[in-house]
């Protein structure tokens, strides 16, 4: 059974846990197996142009977390100019430490204390998607969580749920970025030491990695994966950068490797590369759609579903409801408040704010 850690485990990460090299041979081969392939699976342009082998990773963490997220938390006010709000650090902290499932959030001065144990913007959105998702994970009764992520980016979940739940998870993290499959393989077994850290390539079969605690996987080699054997599907912040067409595959993927009565974490931005609805699997029950601080355009959900084997989208359809009349209208209303009639200053519009914040996020990949 998947058991919380407990409050004696507090996070603390290395300063120095980014200054890890890339491989320039692995690069090139997987570079060169992506160019193989016949499908259309090949990154934008922006990330095939993204990091050299030859660099610390730590180049390349705007592109996969974003400009703010990359930010120690020791840099306030580098946090609230690069965001252009002067509370988000402080709102972000406040939405985590009363989610907190894992008793990482200490009481008192929480953000000097996290400060402290070098935590970026970026780890609070991680202990933030955990805790989100901890309760629906519950009542999984097995030795080991099955989890299955695609685009993980330099393995930041993954990071997170070995941190979260230590020797209870197995983590299967796709992508279709050459430098993010090689520099989340380099920097997760550089984190941890301890685990089976594998890279999946050329004939391998499931057989041959299913023993690791971690594989590393090229999209284009998902087929290997057996079929309803995952208890966990997650996609943070990559389906928004992607065409209905791929994002239809990878529903179609999830939704035949994740096993029945399994969850499946979503959390992107809808104001981005393709604007209109998406196909979600009319057999996901939806449990939970809700904007987090993270939540950087306006219609950004994290959304929660359980696999089940019937029609659930009545449940979609009353989330989505809920949704738009509470957590959309609500950013509505509060975006352009009314000017004080005896002012004649008007009050800071945060749609600009916002548009500028959508710009930099189109600008950096976030």
């Amino acid at each position: 059974m998947i058991v919380k850690i407990g409050v004696d485990q507090l996070w603390e990460f290395p300063v120095d846990r980014f200054e890890v090299l890339g491989d320039r041979l692995m690069l090139d081969r997987i570079a060169a197996d992506l160019r193989d392939q016949s499908d259309d699976r090949t990154p934008n342009e922006h990330w095939t142009t993204a990091g050299r082998a030859d660099e610390s990773m730590h180049t390349m963490l705007t592109h996969w977390v974003g400009s703010v997220g990359e930010l120690p938390l020791a840099e306030p006010a580098a946090i609230a100019q690069t965001s252009g709000e002067a509370g988000l650090l402080a709102r972000t902290v406040e939405f985590v430490a009363g989610i907190d499932a894992f008793g990482i959030v200490p009481q008192g001065d929480t953000a000097h204390a996290l400060a402290d144990r070098n935590f970026r913007m970026m780890d609070l959105h991680t202990l933030t998607e955990l805790s989100i998702l901890a309760p629906f994970l519950a009542d999984f009764e097995k030795p080991k969580l099955r989890v299955l992520e695609i685009g993980g980016g330099f393995g930041r979940l993954a990071e997170g749920l070995q941190l979260a739940f230590p020797g209870q998870v197995q983590h299967v993290l796709i992508d279709a970025v050459p430098t993010s499959l090689m520099y989340s393989f380099a920097y997760l077994r550089a984190r941890f030491p301890q685990l089976r850290v594998v890279f999946s390539e050329g004939e391998q079969s499931w057989s041959d990695v299913e023993s690791a605690d971690i594989v590393v996987l090229p999209s284009w080699r998902s087929e290997i994966l057996p079929v309803r054997s995952f208890d966990l599907g997650i996609n943070i912040a990559s389906f928004q950068e992607m065409d209905l067409a791929n994002v239809d595959r990878y529903f179609r993927l999830l939704d035949s490797r994740i096993a029945p009565g399994g969850v499946v974490a979503l959390h992107n931005s809808r104001d981005y590369v393709f604007q209109g609805p998406w196909h979600t699997p009319e057999n996901w029950e939806q449990l939970l759609k809700r904007r987090t601080p993270r939540s950087w355009t306006r219609d950004f959900p994290f959304e929660v579903f359980r696999v089940r084997t019937q029609d659930r989208t009545d449940s979609q359809r009353l989330h989505d409801y809920f949704y738009r009349t509470q957590d959309l209208a609500y950013f509505d209303s509060a975006a352009m408040p009314s000017p004080d009639p005896g002012s004649e200053e008007q009050p800071a519009r945060r749609p600009n704010r916002l548009s500028r914040a959508a710009a930099r996020i189109r600008a950096r990949g976030l």
